[in-house]
Order: C-alpha cells, then structure tokens, then sequence
C-alpha cells in the first residue's frame, strides 16, 4: 500500500530479470497523472483535427493536385506526432480519381481513448536494484528525484547556496568551492530536516531569514 503522502497512487511490485539481473519492479498507477495526461491529450488533440482539417480544405482545392501520396504522408505524421496522437485519430486519405483532388477524412477513436485511460494513462515503471525496499520506498525515492534537481538548479541559479560566483582557476580550488557549496547545501537540509520533524516547516529563505537574525 502506497503512503498518506501519495494520495490517488496505486502501485503493484514484482521481481523481474533486467539487464542480466534479478531487479524489484513497481508499476504505478496514478490518479492525478492520469488525469493531466488526459487534459493533454485532449488539447493535442483539438490542435491536430483543427490542423487536419486545414490540410482537407488545402488538399481538396483544384490548384493542389500536385500533392502526392508520400508528400501528404510525411505531412500526416508531423501532424500526429504527439503523444497517443496516431492511437486516436483515424485518417483515410483514398487515392483520388484522375483529375480529382484529394479526399482526406479522419475521425477520432473514442474505443481507442477509453483504452489508453484504462490501460495505459498514468502508469509508471519503476526498477531498481534495492529488492528489500517497499514499494512505497521506492515511490517515495522515485518523487525525491524531482527534489535533488531542484536543488542543483537552486544551486546553479544563484538561490541560498549560490555556485558562484566563483573566482577560483585552479582545480584544487574549485574542487575545495564545490565542496563548500554542497556541504552549505546538505547543512541547510539537515537543518529544514529537523525542524519538519518538530513540526516547524520552513522554506530555505525563511530558515536563513531567523538564522541571520539571530
């Protein structure tokens, strides 16, 4: 079973062989994923049929029979070639009789967009080599990915532990400059870690805002 902290979260884990070795997998089925994937495909989806059905009206004027099959092909899969676009949009373009134009047709597939929102929409495959870990350990591992880049581009963007700027040249230096701004970093973490757990959230700024006030 998934944690309080991941509402709307399913999650199925079984060992499977990858990459020469044994590895715990989670499939992870979520809600709210689900839904923004949906919101997604929805607006590509009126972007494509609009587009579509400006290349029907081109397609069907007399002055455009110098289309050819191939040409129109290589158009329709720029048009679809988003996400699930060439699941759910059907198209027929029948050849068309000599001095006729182009007849393209489409529809989209609603058996095919109840199918992606059954069996497709918000899962997520994870695998990892940690076989003793929960499959809420691994889920909550996954999440705190999105937490560590964050703190690389705080890092990188001038934020409380600022990279630089750095007048250092020397790799000796700049070595001794890194470690310094990741121990800044992991001290201030620890810090925001321990006040979380007394139930005193803070965010980075507020926490060097009290600090510098003392």
């Amino acid at each position: 079973a998934c944690p309080p902290s991941l509402p709307g979260v399913r999650a199925s884990v079984e060992p499977c062989e990858l990459w020469g070795t044994v590895r715990r997998c989670v499939v992870v089925q979520s809600t709210v994923f689900a839904a923004e994937q949906m919101h997604s495909l929805m607006d590509a989806i009126a972007r494509a049929t609009s587009a579509l059905r400006a290349l029907a009206r081109d397609l069907a004027k007399p002055r455009e029979r110098s289309w050819t099959e191939a040409g129109i092909q290589k158009r329709l899969d720029a048009l679809l070639a988003g996400q699930w676009l060439k699941d759910t949009i059907r198209i027929r373009t029948p050849a068309p009789a000599p001095g006729r134009t182009w007849d393209l047709q489409f529809h989209v597939d609603n058996g095919a967009l109840c199918d992606i929102l059954r069996h497709r929409a918000g899962r997520t495959v994870l695998a990892t080599n940690r076989t003793s870990w929960t499959a809420a350990q691994i889920i909550e591992a996954y999440h705190r990915q999105s937490v560590a880049e964050h703190e690389f581009r705080d890092i990188k963007n001038g934020g409380c532990c600022p990279w630089g700027p750095m007048f250092h040249w020397t790799d000796d230096k700049i070595r001794i400059h890194a470690f310094y701004t990741m121990l800044g970093m992991s001290l201030l973490n620890g810090l925001r870690l321990r006040l979380q757990q007394a139930h005193l959230p803070l965010s980075r700024e507020q926490l060097i805002s009290e600090l510098a006030g003392m």
